[in-house]
């Protein structure tokens, strides 16, 4: 005999780790509506906003709630780049994976009246130096954002530490200060850049899609592809650094550097939130994308 499938019996909370609006918020939102309207679950549900450290405060509070069916979150990279960084002694082996319901694509913005005018423009700046301007990212160091540019910049044979990266809790926040004239570019989820796309106030220069998108992002033409791989930065012994350690490197060797040597070297990045809030980080960025054990290929599309 099967044994019936198990059903909430309680109240379901999903725990996300941006705020309301972000890009953890929205579509698990999105995934509440879908639930409640096609009665696939028929228990009360609610959703609770626990910001910071990339969505670690929210897999703190996921944690703490050991064993317990009817709380769920949702994961990005820092689940596991915040281990290598030394934010958290844990990774997503500490949680059971439920589910990959999504992937989200990323885009490269500027303002509208900005003389980068198209992604080949971006690139040139990047290449001539990697700290020429100030990128607006979400939601901490070791997210999608930053390891694309990492790898970009490294594309370009550029320094990625040399990146000047303004970090915010919110992509919509990293939007907001790019529109505001504050960073000279942004790397932020697509989804968020689309209200200011459609005002007008800024202008799309890539888009990390396989295959050409419409509506605000029809400019972005199809460019060059960029194969992912991460690399330890304190040599935390998880079993993510276990496979990426065991695999094929494109080049160059493998970083692993103590703790205490991360922030080592020349400054490449400031926090703008939360409690690491004017607190500059040096040399962080040894590491670039994950391999594609843990994320498909990054298609950069590039004027």
């Amino acid at each position: 005999m099967s044994t019936p499938a198990w059903r909430p019996h309680a109240e379901v909370e999903i725990i996300v780790g941006t705020p309301p609006g972000g890009g953890q918020d929205r579509p698990a939102r999105a995934l509440m509506r879908v639930l409640e309207a096609d009665r696939l679950v028929t228990v009360p549900m609610k959703l609770t906003n626990i910001p910071g450290k990339g969505g670690g405060n929210a897999w703190d509070a996921l944690r703490n709630r050991a064993g317990d069916p009817h709380v769920l979150s949702i994961s990005s990279a820092p689940l596991l780049t915040n281990r290598l960084l030394g934010v958290t002694d844990y990774d997503h082996a500490e949680l059971t994976p439920v589910a990959t319901l999504y992937a989200e694509y990323l885009a490269f913005v500027v303002r509208a009246d900005s003389k980068i005018e198209t992604g080949a423009a971006f690139l040139d700046a990047l290449k001539c130096d990697a700290g020429a301007l100030e990128i607006a990212i979400a939601t901490a160091l070791g997210t999608t954002n930053h390891l694309a540019l990492g790898q970009i910049v490294r594309h370009l044979d550029g320094d990625p530490r040399r990146l000047r990266l303004r970090v915010f809790e919110s992509a919509l926040h990293a939007v907001a200060d790019v529109v505001q004239g504050n960073a000279g570019a942004g790397a932020v989820s697509a989804a968020s850049a689309v209200k200011d796309l459609k005002s007008g106030a800024l202008r799309a220069l890539a888009v990390s899609a396989p295959k050409r998108m419409g509506g605000v992002f029809e400019a972005c033409r199809r460019g060059p592809s960029l194969r992912c791989r991460v690399r330890s930065v304190n040599g935390a012994a998880s079993s993510a650094h276990r496979a990426w350690s065991r695999s094929r490197w494109r080049s160059g060797k493998r970083y692993s550097a103590p703790r205490s040597k991360v922030r080592s070297g020349t400054p490449s990045w400031r926090s703008t939130t939360g409690p690491t809030r004017g607190w500059t980080a040096r040399g962080p960025a040894r590491f670039w994308m994950p391999s594609a054990n843990f994320s498909p290929e990054c298609c950069a599309t590039w004027d």
